[in-house]
């Protein structure tokens, strides 16, 4: 029986141990060693001989496409599965633009992330369907989402602000500076010619960012 070897990269334990169980219910899927983020880490996850590199975004959006960025960039025959949060589906089409075989999102069965998998392995691409459809939808609005003029980054510094999150919390999350968060701020609120929470707030809720309190 030929093994589909996965390699999945920057994963934190608990969410390695689910995605490996998950995966290995299919006899013929094997799970490589672990591969942590750093210094040369697309030739680690391609040198490793796998059929399919699955990246999380569990290091912000920004993080995970600069990941994949990376690694197409080097090795343009790589096959990489990249999974999403649900709220994340704009990630999908730049994905794809960037080289990703695949996207799926954290909500998917099993057996969605599964045939995902198989489906790369053997050559092909797979997009879950609630993303392709949403994708599809967003694009039949005809609405212009004044959100997608923002960068990954300054998406993730978005979506802790509307988490309430303060400005060290988003600084030690994302592994920048205060200067850095700030600048961040500085330059979303600008794109979405905004001045205060309140307008930022009532525009996410009315693109479906957040949900109105009742």
């Amino acid at each position: 029986m030929k093994m589909i070897r996965i390699q999945l990269v920057n994963e934190p334990n608990l969410i390695r141990e689910g995605l490996s169980c998950l995966l290995q219910l299919d006899q013929d899927m094997l799970i490589l060693p672990a591969v942590q983020c750093g210094t040369g880490c697309g030739q680690a996850c391609f040198q490793s001989g796998c059929d399919v590199i699955i990246i999380g975004t569990n290091i912000g959006a920004s993080g995970s496409i600069n990941c994949l960025r990376r690694i197409i960039a080097k090795y343009a025959e790589a096959r990489v599965l990249l999974i999403i949060c649900k709220e994340q589906v704009s990630l999908t089409n730049e994905a794809i633009s960037i080289g990703a075989k695949g996207v799926v999102s954290m909500d998917a069965p099993s057996a969605i992330l599964r045939r995902a998998v198989r489906a790369i392995a053997e050559g092909g691409q797979f997009v879950e369907p609630w993303l392709a459809r949403a994708i599809s939808e967003t694009q039949y609005n005809h609405v212009n989402n004044p959100f997608d003029a923002l960068t990954s980054r300054e998406n993730d510094v978005l979506r802790m602000m509307l988490n309430g999150s303060s400005c060290a919390l988003i600084a030690s999350e994302l592994h920048i500076s205060h200067k850095t968060v700030a600048n961040h701020h500085t330059r979303l609120m600008n794109k979405l010619n905004l001045n205060n929470m309140v307008a930022l707030t009532r525009m996410a809720i009315r693109h479906k960012l957040i949900e109105a309190n009742d």
